[in-house]
């Protein structure tokens, strides 16, 4: 037994047991409740929506972090501030509602307002919240707002969507249906109902839509939706024949849009099915009238135009007309009829219509302009019609332009021919008058001595008669009884030769550019008549130019693919050498007589009258021709085209390469144009060319230059220091170096420039030779191989 009043360690065990047991418990309820504050936490702090907690006054006393991302305010920015200050201003009352019956009791509460982001958005957010109570009594409001202005958004999109389709499928007269893959469900608005067919008693399905497609075209059909619904496209649209409910077919024109799911499978498909039946046959009545207009009209080989008879603006015009002068079909549609007339022709075209002669007769010959301003000369034949409801003229123009000038052309010839038979046969008989007076005047002149009082009368006579003699020259050029010596020619050097005389016959006030083809082929002329040729046109662009201006002459190689209109233009390969000035021009009557012998616009006494038909015989007598553009105050160009000969250049083109070479030329010319041309024609063979203006320049560039001279091409006369005296100074330096010498005379060159081993070249020269000689020299050959 146990004493009284005291107890035994038995005694203490249960009660040690319990405490042991509420402590455990304890400790897992604390664990419990960390666990479920750190789950509360880390839902807190990581929710997508806002998550917040008010008192009693609505102040915020706490809020997670997704309201930076849905309002841009930052938590610390937020809490401790009425909640009311991040309404907007429309829906605070509304907010304040929820939240005082909130307070009041009532149960969890959902609603929609608009919240003030930071930047001044409004975002719509739900929010359902919670009243927080301790010991019954309430001490706050805890609640979720999610922000769902997107979905709002959308859900407007689709409102705003579903009234516009059903204003639209009201609108429409076509029939609208729906098709749901899904559920092969086709719903129709009252647009079926066009067809024939009642709503109520049409199956939904798409069966009985592809069975109302007209058999022979029911496959297609089929096919071609089929391949939509597979592809990757969203539209579909076909064109058959729809059977009406009366059994008869309506043309249509079916058109859909598929839409698909985010995999890309269609789901349904909206479409709209358009009566064109009546549009149809109107499409193909206007097809046959085209088809006939198309034949009658626009493949007419005439041009043919419709214009308005009060406005006179064109309304039609055919394919020809197009083709004919230059202006594409709307081009005409914008003009009026005096559009294609020259300025001069306008009043007598004007009085014409007044007259209302245009009746479906021949309304006489017209001037009409290109677009190009080329003139043609047309018969027109006109009729009066009406044309869209409008009063209007149908007319041919009938181009007779060529005809004209071929007209013209056989007057020109026939006076030209007998002209020039008169003046052969002038000339012969006064040339040999001349040699009579020449000889006489001679033999009086050694007869009497200087010293008699006659002897310079008898001297005026002997250059009276030389005078006459070159006058009998020009006309039995121009009457082609002149004995000429063609041999092949380089027209570059025989232009470059010229340059001082021409230049001194223009005088300073007249600049002259030549602009030298350095590719340019040869041809087959008498030097003299050439440098004919170029002395009388230079003299003719002279005095159109008394206050100076500028002088262009040209050569270039031209092909001729076909006969022009007036037979002037003959097909072939030519050279064409260009003459062209800025002077005073001429206008079309001083142009159709250019070159008729005796014609001169100058004073009398001032000119014989020669110099172009002279020209013109000397070009036609080489088997070339000449033309002439010319207009008042635009100056003239003269064009002549002589025949392109085959050389050993024209072989080098085609794979064979003569004179080509790597070598490096000094070339020292003083004249630019003669420098250019030769260095053009080298570099073009293949050869490093360095120019240089003079001798000084030369020795400069020589001993400057560490890489090889190989040949040095120079003038022989030059200022300063002639070309022996400039080859003496550099095979100083460059014992090497060999030469080649240019000169107007090779006897003077070899004279003046004795040089072992050097080439001679004489001036003019063509490309061919120069090509040659540069070889020949660089090869070693013996030093006299320029020509004679």
């Amino acid at each position: 037994m146990r004493s009284t009043g005291t107890f035994s360690q038995d005694d203490l065990y249960p009660d040690l047991h319990e405490l042991r047991r509420q402590a455990t418990e304890l400790e897992q309820r604390v664990e419990s409740l960390t666990a479920s504050e750190k789950r509360y936490r880390y839902l807190f702090e990581n929710a997508r929506d806002i998550v917040y907690s008010l008192d009693l006054s609505l102040n915020l006393t706490s809020i997670n972090p997704a309201v930076e991302a849905i309002l841009g305010y930052s938590p610390a920015e937020v809490v401790g501030r009425p909640v009311t200050q991040f309404v907007v201003p429309d829906h605070r009352e509304r907010a304040l509602e929820m939240l005082a019956r909130k307070l009041a009791g009532s149960s969890p509460t959902e609603y929609e307002i608009d919240l003030a982001a930071k930047d001044g958005r409004r975002v719509t957010v739900g929010i359902r919240s919670v009243l927080v109570e301790e010991e019954g009594r309430p001490v706050g409001v805890q609640g979720i707002a999610r922000d769902i202005t997107e979905r709002k958004r959308l859900e407007e999109a689709l409102r705003r969507g579903d009234e516009l389709f059903q204003l639209v499928v009201r609108a429409t007269s076509d029939a609208v249906w729906d098709w749901d893959l899904a559920a092969d469900a086709v719903w129709w608005d009252a647009g079926l109902e066009k067809f024939g067919y009642q709503l109520g008693r049409v199956p939904a399905t798409s069966a009985w839509r592809m069975e109302r497609v007209h058999p022979s075209e029911s496959q297609a059909v089929a096919e071609g939706l089929r391949t939509a619904l597979d592809g990757d496209r969203n539209l579909w649209s076909a064109e058959y024949r729809f059977l009406r409910a009366d059994g008869t077919y309506a043309c249509v024109i079916d058109r859909a849009y598929l839409i698909r799911d985010e995999t890309g499978t269609v789901r349904r498909v909206i479409g709209t099915l358009l009566d064109i039946t009546e549009h149809r046959r109107t499409q193909e009545a206007l097809r046959e009238s085209a088809e006939r207009f198309q034949i009658l009209f626009q493949h007419h080989p005439q041009p043919m135009f419709v214009y308005d008879r009060e406005t006179l603006r064109y309304l039609e015009v055919n394919e020809a007309a197009v083709a004919k002068y230059g202006y594409s079909r709307e081009e005409f549609l914008r003009m009026d009829i005096t559009g294609i007339r020259p300025l001069e022709e306008v009043p007598r075209l004007i009085e014409f219509l007044a007259s209302g002669s245009v009746n479906l007769h021949q309304t006489g010959e017209w001037v009409h302009r290109t677009k190009d301003g080329r003139r043609l000369n047309v018969e027109i034949v006109g009729h009066h019609l009406t044309f869209g409801g409008r009063p209007a003229a149908l007319v041919v123009a009938n181009d007779i332009t060529g005809r004209k000038i071929l007209e013209e052309q056989l007057q020109h010839s026939q006076r030209m021919e007998a002209v020039g038979r008169l003046a052969g046969g002038i000339a012969h008989d006064f040339n040999n008058l001349l040699t009579i007076i020449a000889g006489y005047c001679q033999l009086l002149e050694l007869r009497i001595g200087p010293g008699h009082p006659l002897f310079a009368n008898f001297g005026e006579i002997r250059k009276a008669a030389d005078r006459a003699a070159a006058l009998t020259q020009q006309l039995l050029t121009f009457s082609r009884r002149q004995v000429i010596q063609p041999r092949l020619l380089d027209l570059n050097s025989v232009v470059a030769s010229m340059d001082h005389m021409l230049r001194r016959l223009v005088g300073d006030e007249v600049a002259l550019v030549l602009r030298l083809d350095p590719g340019l082929g040869a041809v087959n002329a008498d030097v003299v008549q050439v440098e004919q040729i170029l002395l009388n046109l230079a003299a003719n662009s002279r005095d159109a130019m008394p206050e100076g201006g500028t002088l262009t002459i040209a050569t270039e190689n031209a092909d001729v693919r076909a006969a022009s209109v007036d037979g002037k233009h003959r097909p072939g390969r030519y050279v064409k050498l260009r003459v062209a000035d800025t002077g005073a021009g001429m206008d079309p009557e001083t142009r159709s007589h250019l070159f008729e012998p005796f014609f001169t616009t100058k004073p009398e006494g001032q000119g014989s009258g020669l110099g172009l038909s002279t020209v013109y015989g000397i070009v036609e007598q080489s088997g070339g021709h000449i033309t002439v553009s010319s207009e008042p105050g635009q100056g003239t160009t003269f064009q002549i085209y002589l025949p392109r000969v085959q050389t050993p250049t024209d072989a080098a083109s085609a794979g064979q390469k003569p004179g080509w070479g790597e070598e490096t030329v000094l070339l020292v010319e003083d004249e630019m144009g003669v420098r250019r041309l030769i260095a053009e024609t080298l570099r073009a063979s293949g050869y490093e060319v360095l120019e240089a203006a003079g001798p000084g320049e030369a020795l400069a560039m020589a001993l400057d230059r560490k890489q090889p001279i190989h040949l040095l091409l120079t003038d022989v006369v030059m200022p300063d220091m002639g070309g022996p005296e400039l080859a003496g100074e550099l095979a100083r330096a460059r014992p090497e170096l060999k030469v080649l010498f240019v000169s107007g005379s090779l006897d003077a060159a070899r004279q003046e420039a004795p040089r072992s081993g050097a080439g001679y070249l004489r001036k003019p020269f063509s490309g061919e030779i120069l090509g040659r000689t540069v070889r020949a020299v660089l090869d070693g050959a013996p030093a006299d191989i320029g020509p004679a």
